[in-house]
């Protein structure tokens, strides 16, 4: 997703033609990461959670969901829209950086289950 926010940046101030192409191409990208992003929620959302507490955390999730759609509407346009191209890449490496902290977040969350008598998930 990142390299689709670049590429919007990208386009400001270009020639209508190549803004966009590299629109058409930030679009492209942004659908992959948002595809892959999906993917990955989903296996973190279900293989996370013990057979006992799916609808738990199926409501942070969609609790997590409500929250982003209050602040993404007002963030994204201080950022983009304000901001232009600079802001079009903090949200970028924002959103670079939730994906990049979940890594490690997620492992320590399988590696410890046992010791917090977590054992049954469905991942």
């Amino acid at each position: 997703m990142f390299g689709g926010f670049a590429l919007f940046a990208l386009a400001a101030g270009l020639p209508a033609w190549l803004a966009a192409g590299l629109l058409l191409a930030g679009a492209a990208t942004h659908t992959v990461g948002e595809m892959i992003g999906s993917g990955g929620q989903w296996g973190v959302q279900m293989g996370l959670a013990p057979l006992e507490r799916q609808g738990q955390y199926q409501g942070l999730a969609g609790m997590s969901f409500s929250l982003a759609s209050i602040l993404a509407p007002p963030l994204v346009a201080f950022l983009c829209i304000d901001w232009g191209r600079p802001g079009w890449l903090v949200m970028g490496a924002l959103v670079l950086g939730a994906a990049l902290a979940n890594v490690p977040a997620s492992g320590w969350a399988l590696r410890t289950r046992a010791r917090y008598r977590v054992t049954m998930h469905t991942g």
